[in-house]
């Protein structure tokens, strides 16, 4: 091609294709800079406590944009892969100790002052559990649990690579529920020394551990220095059933609060208790446990309550034989005593209370139960 033919009048051809070559190199990478700023720009995708794949356990209710509970001992169970913030809105005073599990490993378990932990599921994924541990708060009304109590879950903000999803292990033991005081809670049950935030621990009760062995979905409401009538007004109210199903059995420990209450006040308080249940959860079994190592012993009003209800609906069971020692000078039981008394609660979760002498002997003499 000779130069006339690149040449048209004064403007060279091959000049201007250099630089369109060159305008649109510099544009091209113009281009993928600002591409670089505003990807790196965008806020990470975040997923609703509300709306998120999400698996609760326990007492959580929702308030406006947050799922809350007020009950230590309540989880929340989520698969990560990648990197995510968890978002929870912490109480006013540091009145909630909270717990986070990587699989088995603890990666916080401190008072909620923070509302971001980070969380790192790996490339592999891995399950997470946020667990509402021990609160200071007691003597509350169940229905409206206070500020300081609750534990308020937003979700999770997640990195750009990162997944969120169900938990892979589903839970499918019997639904469980737990109604009782400061011991179903694990107040001070590793003793009185220390800050009450370290000796307070609902995961280490009979309740938490017996869910977690059975995997099974559960409502645990434990409430320090509650009495009958605190689970009473709960049951008269017409309650919505949980989230998954309603309770199979359901273990209440009530009374240590109210030793002077006559055998018939106290008798007739815990039927008022058991007929609101059974109004709510009509297919539920209940078990009555005998805590009461001190005067006065309620074990015969308990056997007497129990044959009131046809077809098995109530049973008995001794919980003292298995108390073999206490954490804070004979008031609430030690680990230990809870481990035991788990251990013997299992078979009749398996069975569902088909026949408590399915139950094997975990200890001197057999279980004390209502024939």
């Amino acid at each position: 091609m000779t130069a006339l033919n690149l040449v048209f009048g004064t403007v060279d051809i091959r000049a201007c294709l250099r630089r369109g070559l060159r305008q649109r190199l510099r544009l091209s990478c113009l281009c993928s800079f600002f591409l670089v700023l505003s990807t790196a720009g965008q806020p990470a995708a975040f997923v609703s406590a509300v709306t998120g794949p999400f698996e609760y356990l326990g007492d959580w209710r929702l308030m406006t944009t947050t799922m809350a509970t007020g009950f230590a001992g309540s989880q929340v169970r989520f698969d990560l892969t990648g990197k995510a913030r968890l978002r929870v809105v912490p109480p006013a005073s540091s009145a909630i100790r909270l717990v986070v599990k990587n699989g088995e490993d603890v990666v916080w378990n401190d008072l909620l002052t923070t509302g971001v932990i980070d969380l790192d599921g790996g490339t592999a994924g891995s399950t997470f559990t946020v667990i509402h541990a021990a609160s200071n708060a007691g003597q509350f009304d169940p229905a409206k649990p206070p500020e300081s109590s609750l534990l308020r879950f937003a979700g999770c903000e997640l990195a750009p690579d990162a997944e969120l999803s169900p938990p892979v292990t589903s839970r499918t033991g019997p639904v469980l529920a737990f109604i009782g005081d400061s011991i179903t809670a694990g107040v001070r049950i590793r003793g009185r020394q220390g800050h009450w935030s370290t000796n307070s621990d609902a995961t280490r009760t009979y309740a938490f551990g017996l869910v977690e062995n059975e995997q099974s979905r559960y409502l645990m409401w434990g409430i320090p220095g509650a009495i009958i009538e605190t689970f009473i007004a709960l049951f008269e109210r017409d309650r919505p059933p949980p989230v998954f199903a309603p309770p199979d059995l359901v273990f209440i420990n009530l009374g240590a609060n109210q030793r002077n209450d006559s055998a018939r006040h106290y008798r007739e308080k815990m039927r008022t208790l058991l007929q609101g249940i059974l109004r709510i959860y009509p297919q539920s079994r209940i078990v009555l446990l005998n805590f009461m190592r001190m005067t006065p012993n309620r074990l015969p009003e308990l056997k007497a309550l129990a044959n009131e209800f046809p077809n098995g609906k109530v049973r008995v069971f001794d919980a003292r034989p298995f108390l073999v020692g206490y954490a804070d000078s004979g008031v609430h039981p030690d680990e230990k005593s809870h481990r035991r008394l788990s251990a013997a609660l299992a078979p009749l979760v398996k069975v569902k209370l088909a026949s408590l002498a399915a139950a094997p002997d975990v200890r001197e003499g057999p279980p004390t139960v209502n024939e």
